[in-house]
């Protein structure tokens, strides 16, 4: 593990996982520097951790990527 992060939001939580991982799977998610790295590291150097549960997603994914600092190349995956 490289203690990067990736913040993301969604009303389907489930659904959402299930798509990212189908993307990273196939080598074909929108993120080129989060597939670089899932491709390089392997998927069993990666964790996926709820940070909470709102209704107002998008207010809070910006809070998070802030607060993390996860557009930082060093830091996060985020674009």
């Amino acid at each position: 593990m490289n203690d990067k992060v990736y913040v993301g939001s969604a009303v389907d939580l489930a659904e959402r996982l299930r798509l990212h991982l189908l993307h990273l799977n196939r080598g074909s998610h929108h993120n080129r520097h989060l597939q670089a790295s899932w491709l390089k590291n392997g998927a069993y150097n990666f964790m996926f951790v709820v940070m909470e549960y709102c209704s107002n997603i998008l207010e809070r994914e910006t809070f998070w990527i802030k607060e993390l600092d996860a557009t930082n190349v060093n830091v996060g995956y985020n674009i």
